[in-house]
């Protein structure tokens, strides 16, 4: 049962890196617009922030559930607010992997 709760666990921090990822995504690419022929073209807005918010938010957790297996779960075994420096930790991931992305994108034109 211990198995299943920390499995769950790790599900929720998982998707909240990907909800983090689709945000940063909707803030680069912006809104849809919805006049002329950019109405037929709204599948390439879709596919570029489903395919790259997917990617940004797969790396985000990867590198949380890492740090966390690795170093927090053996410091946080009897801190009473574990869930509040996890979501920090999990902010500070996801600042790290947006900041790196932003500049490899636009400051030097790697991506």
């Amino acid at each position: 049962m211990k198995i299943l709760k920390q499995i769950l666990g790790y599900v929720l921090w998982i998707m909240l890196s990907f909800i983090y990822a689709f945000i940063y995504m909707r803030i680069v690419l912006g809104a849809k617009r919805n006049t002329g022929l950019s109405v037929y073209f709204n599948w390439v807005y879709d596919l570029a922030l489903f395919q790259v918010g997917a990617i940004l938010g797969g790396i985000i957790a990867f590198l949380f559930v890492l740090i966390d297996i690795g170093y927090l779960k053996n410091k946080l075994k009897n801190h009473t607010s574990k869930n509040v420096i996890r979501f920090l930790v999990l902010v500070g991931v996801s600042l790290v992997v947006v900041v790196s992305h932003y500049l490899c994108e636009k400051v030097f034109d790697i991506i």
